[in-house]
């Protein structure tokens, strides 16, 4: 039998066990915790994953390119091409293609150490490699790492990797039941404490104050009087955590009006 799933669905997939030992896409948002959540997934950072009778992809249009790509293996290019012309889809993405936009297309061909030297990173978050070793496995001098990466990043080896793994915690933090000196070691930091003065130096709150703001959403006020706040919608409730992240602020909309609305509601019924 034939199983799919788009975006976060392949969690209800995997909470099943039906995901064991296939290959998976899911959403790079979600990837983290996935991997954490189910180690006998194996889950990948593809737009999507076609593995025997199992169909994965991460979302957003990508279920287009997951559909043809099974209709081009099932009744040949000559019917794909025609649905791409009547949905006006230019190419059909392939499923080893990455998630996001890699850091070679950002900088063409022209530094392929420095995209070298940044996946080296990416892919070892829990042992961070030193920076010299970094710069031997790619045939440079550390001085020449640094001047790549300050000319075309803006920023040092070292920031780059640091905001790597606090970004990588962060998910693990938002997404996971994961304790905190777990998710400190699985980051590469070598205590909880320096954790949390990085954690605070460069996203603004503490660990703890990330964990209470979840905590805040998920659980219900209680009253003086004893009873409960009626809880908002999972729409607001969605809405609120996204307040909470930077790129939060493209759209001018205010929570606590829209909460308020939904109260009256909810009282008035």
């Amino acid at each position: 039998m034939l199983l799919g799933a788009v975006c976060t669905g392949a969690y209800v997939l995997a909470s099943g066990g039906l995901l064991d030992g296939y290959n998976c896409s899911v959403h790079w948002e979600c990837l983290a915790a996935m991997q954490e959540r189910f180690p006998r997934v194996n889950c990948t950072n593809h737009f999507y994953t076609l593995d025997r009778d199992r169909m994965t992809c991460t979302g957003g249009n990508v279920p287009m390119d997951m559909i043809l790509s099974m209709v081009t293996r099932q009744h040949g290019k000559t019917l794909t091409s025609a649905i791409c012309d009547m949905f006006l889809c230019d190419r059909v993405r392939q499923d080893n293609e990455q998630q996001r936009t890699p850091l070679r297309r950002l900088l063409n061909t022209a530094q392929p150490k420095l995209v070298e030297v940044t996946e080296l990173m990416e892919n070892n978050i829990e042992e961070p490699i030193e920076l010299e070793e970094l710069a031997n496995f790619v045939g440079i001098s550390r001085r020449q790492l640094e001047r790549l990466f300050l000319k075309h990043l803006n920023c040092t080896p070292s920031r780059y990797y640091l905001k790597l793994r606090l970004d990588r915690a962060r998910q693990l933090l938002k997404q996971t039941n994961r304790s905190i000196i777990e998710v400190a070691s699985i980051c590469g930091f070598v205590s909880a404490p320096h954790f949390s003065r990085c954690y605070r130096k460069y996203i603004g709150i503490s660990p703890k104050e990330e964990r209470a703001a979840l905590w805040s959403v998920k659980h219900p006020q209680v009253l003086s009087d004893g009873s409960v706040a009626a809880l908002p919608t999972s729409s607001c409730t969605a809405l609120h955590v996204a307040q909470a992240e930077p790129t939060y602020g493209a759209v001018g909309i205010m929570f606590t009006p829209l909460q308020a609305d939904i109260e009256k509601v909810v009282a008035s019924g």
